[in-house]
């Protein structure tokens, strides 16, 4: 059903200039009001942009020309003064929708919050999955030091979407209409920000002077999109374990699956604590520490082949049988493409099953020997139920496609629309140039751990950089730390890190991050360790073993 449009912009005419509007004043009383009325409308001028307060905006129409890519415009659904309550500032809340150019396009909805006393900052803040709820941006970024404040009661204004549908993943069949999946794939990240900027102009009289993006997961792919795509619009960037190469993750995640559901392939859980703790026992002492972290993570190296159950015979959860043992190498081994990605990549990212990350439970590998179709999350693992749904919708284009019957590596039948579709949705783009030099800075966190996106996508994303900007070059925009025991945003290890703090003062006092540190929030002793600039990782030189301090960030 197609969506309302916003009123249509207004247009200015000679009717609303109030000069033209009054009746001719009599010919010897014009010359002083007319002088008068000059200087007002020159002082306005010079003033700036008249200043609406909250229930001005109620309603507020954002004209398609003032959205740097098609739109019908926007509007501003629900504007809503929230009292100061605790150390939040007293802030407008607004709600509004992004009108389509295709009527059969669902609208971006979001959200905005404008504090008073404004800091004159902005913070994006990304979303996750296949997005399909509307981010409030009241919130703090991802894995925020405990009991830090949130970026709106420093005084941001912070903005969030839905990323231009309804849903919950696994869903996908928003993709099947082509505006939609644009504007997933990265176009209603500039749509939002065009129409934050042009309503904070009309609240606050001007523009922030720094905004910053900060994401996780498909939010940490959103914010290094940004950077790569639009670099004029942000000056600070928190990417945490991002999404970068979704097209990869996918057809790594379908291999997976076709190992995973054929006859005898599933492991049980057991299985793969079993496995777990065996890679464990190889290589958690490298580091000089028996903690259930691994830091060491690259030198960690475990050959799955000496669990392989004696005559191929499932004796139980301490071997592996051989359609299992291929589940795992499905997951751990290179996976090179007949055909390249963006950016000219030809290989799947691998995951860290072989140096740490536990697959055992309901989001890794679910609960079923079998796809359900459509998947369900926690009977169905999280990757195995997005590649099905993205290969139906983004893909294939056809809701009743097996996925099981998917080639991978080869892509036939829809090779070129796999490599349409992840120039689109691929965030590997190394030129950052115009980011850089306009004083850009990224902070990206990965754990090691990750089971949903593997830590080498990050690891091979700032390789690429480093080979092509030098080191010397990208240590003066980004650090990327690798947490040991992290997966996807828990784990072992549940991070949380100052990132904001240490953006804002790299990017607003030029004071890059000195050896910053992190906490585990699941410790209730305070366990901490040093963040090691990869490929550097902490070992453990002697003290309090649960103490930053007692580490010391080594190459390999």
């Amino acid at each position: 059903m197609p969506h309302a449009l916003p009123p249509p912009d207004p247009l200015p005419g000679p009717s609303e200039d109030p000069a033209r509007a009054a009746p001719p004043p009599a010919r010897a009383a014009r010359r002083v009001p007319g002088l008068l009325l000059g200087l007002a409308l020159l002082g306005a001028a010079l003033a700036g942009p008249a200043r609406a307060d909250c229930g001005g905006l109620a309603g507020a129409a954002i004209g398609r020309a003032q959205i740097g890519l098609p739109t019908q415009g926007a509007s501003v659904t629900r504007a809503v003064l929230v009292p100061a309550a605790g150390q939040t500032p007293a802030h407008c809340e607004l709600q509004g929708r992004i009108y389509p150019v295709d009527p059969a396009a669902p609208p971006i909805r979001f959200q905005l919050n404008l504090p008073s006393p404004w800091n004159e900052k902005a913070l994006h803040f990304g979303g996750g999955g296949f997005d399909g709820s509307v981010v409030s941006g009241k919130g703090n970024v991802p894995h925020a030091w405990p009991g830090s404040p949130t970026p709106l009661q420093r005084g941001y204004a912070t903005f969030g979407s839905d990323g231009g549908h309804e849903g919950q993943d696994p869903d996908a069949s928003f993709a099947l209409n082509d505006e939609a999946l644009r504007n997933f794939t990265g176009e209603a990240l500039k749509k939002v920000r065009d129409v934050a900027q042009q309503l904070m102009l009309r609240h606050y009289g001007r523009g922030p002077r720094l905004t910053y993006f900060a994401g996780g997961s498909s939010g940490g792919r959103e914010a290094m999109a940004v950077a790569q795509r639009w670099p004029d619009d942000y000056e600070g960037i928190i990417a945490n374990y991002p999404a970068l190469e979704f097209m990869g993750l996918i057809l790594r995640a379908n291999a997976m699956a076709q190992a995973l559901y054929a006859p005898g392939g599933f492991p049980s859980w057991g299985k793969l604590d079993h496995l777990n703790r065996r890679v464990l026992a190889a290589c958690d002492r490298q580091d000089g520490l028996e903690d259930g972290l691994i830091n060491a993570v690259e030198a960690c190296r475990f050959d799955p082949a000496v669990l392989r159950c004696r005559y191929n015979l499932d004796l139980g959860d301490s071997c592996l049988t051989d359609a299992q043992l291929r589940v795992v190498r499905a997951l751990a081994d290179e996976m090179p493409l007949a055909y390249p990605l963006a950016q000219g990549l030809r290989s799947a990212p691998p995951f860290g099953i072989l140096a740490g990350a536990n697959f055992a439970g309901p989001v890794d590998l679910g609960v079923l020997p079998v796809l359900l179709d459509p998947p369900v999350l926690g009977l169905n693992g999280y990757i195995v139920s997005m590649q099905s749904e993205y290969l139906k919708h983004f893909i294939a284009r056809d809701p009743t496609y097996k996925p099981l019957g998917f080639d991978p590596v080869g892509g036939a039948p829809f090779q070129a629309r796999v490599q349409q579709v992840s120039a689109l949705h691929d965030a590997t783009s190394i030129d950052l140039a115009r980011f850089v030099r306009r004083g850009g800075k990224i902070l990206m966190m990965h754990g090691t751990s990750d089971t949903i996106v593997p830590y080498s996508v990050s690891v091979r994303y700032v390789t690429r950089l480093r080979q092509a900007w030098g080191e010397a070059a990208v240590q003066g925009f980004l650090r990327f730390y690798g947490v040991a025991g992290m997966g996807h945003g828990e784990g072992r290890y549940t991070m949380a890190w100052k990132s904001l703090d240490l953006l804002e003062d790299w990017v607003e006092r030029g004071q890059p991050p000195q050896a910053p540190e992190s906490r585990n929030v699941l410790d209730p002793f305070g366990q901490s360790r040093p963040l090691c600039e990869h490929p550097t990782w902490p070992r453990y030189v002697g003290g309090n073993v649960r103490a930053a301090s007692s580490f010391r960030c080594v190459a390999p």
